[in-house]
């Protein structure tokens, strides 16, 4: 087995990041980035399958075949380390973005969705299941528990609304299109290359699922971080990157209410548990957003009550 001590010490090595999650990051002789994985320093040992999935990623689609993949040198496993070098890159800053990157970003985006997905990936995919009552409850409750922070401010019926039609949206989500996905896409883990084109970092959360997934993760933090895009000009930024890549047109309008769909669904599911002593402001642009897509005549009739 690779011994990381024996490495670190024959070369110029910087430690540059302990990942919330506990992996350790380095800087090697200003060239190379080397991540380093050890699961009982993981905060939960069950990431340590997530760093797993993205080493067979790189082992299984080389970066010279999908050109935004960084260029890995090396990857040593056992059941309980991983050590993955690969070439060091210059990140995207906020100030780099303009609209010709956002345009780069969107075409490196397209073409992950139009690479076949690796088969590790398509063996045991789970199904798709609905929340269970208790579930659904839970998010009822965290809801309920988050907007009365600042009680008075806000209508809380339309949490029972959502709550309703949950599931029917989750399963017409997933009855959309698939494709091979990033599952974390957001400015952090973009790079650039030395010719200025994007590569990908962070695939940890790979998976197969619905394209609009990735674009609509994307513009919430994208806009959080202070930007301002609609939905409608991103995707017509994808279109015409797939139109340009492959000779596709997308259902814009279809796209439109996938996106909106994974929307809502994160944000009923988990944003409650993080909006507890949050700015009424905060929580405005969150539960506000959910409430107009749960009203837009987006999703077919038979979904919502």
């Amino acid at each position: 087995m690779f011994c990381i001590n024996n490495y670190l010490c024959g070369h110029k090595a910087e430690k540059i990041n302990i990942g919330i999650s506990g992996a350790d990051v380095y800087v090697i002789d200003d060239m190379y980035i080397l991540k380093h994985v050890v699961r009982n320093r993981l905060r939960n040992s069950e990431l340590f399958f997530t760093y797993r999935k993205e080493a067979l990623l790189y082992k299984a689609i080389d970066n010279k075949n999908l050109h935004c993949l960084p260029e890995v040198i090396s990857i040593n496993e056992s059941d309980d380390e991983i050590i993955i070098l690969m070439r060091k890159y210059r990140m995207v800053e906020h100030a780099d973005v303009n609209n010709i990157v956002l345009s780069k970003i969107v075409k490196a985006l397209a073409m992950v969705h139009h690479y076949q997905p690796p088969q590790f990936l398509l063996q045991n995919r789970p199904g798709v299941m609905p929340l269970t009552d208790e579930q659904v409850k839970n998010c009822v409750n965290g809801w309920h528990s988050a907007l009365r922070e600042h009680r008075g401010l806000f209508d809380e019926k339309p949490i029972d609304k959502i709550a309703t039609s949950i599931n029917s949206i989750i399963l017409w989500h997933a009855s959309g299109e698939s494709s091979l996905i990033h599952g974390d896409f957001h400015l952090n883990n973009l790079l650039f290359d030395d010719e200025e084109e994007i590569v990908i970092c962070d695939w940890q959360s790979v998976s197969v699922g619905d394209p609009s997934d990735d674009l609509s993760f994307f513009l919430s933090r994208f806009n959080a971080d202070g930007f301002n895009i609609s939905e409608r000009v991103l995707i017509d930024l994808y279109s015409k990157a797939v139109y340009e890549l492959y000779g596709k047109t997308i259902d814009s309008d279809a796209f439109y209410s996938h996106m909106a769909a994974n929307t809502l669904i994160t944000s009923f599911l988990y944003w409650h548990e993080y909006l507890h002593g949050a700015s009424k402001e905060r929580v405005r642009t969150v539960y506000e957003k959910m409430v107009k897509i749960i009203s837009y005549d987006i999703f077919p009739h038979n979904l919502k009550c």
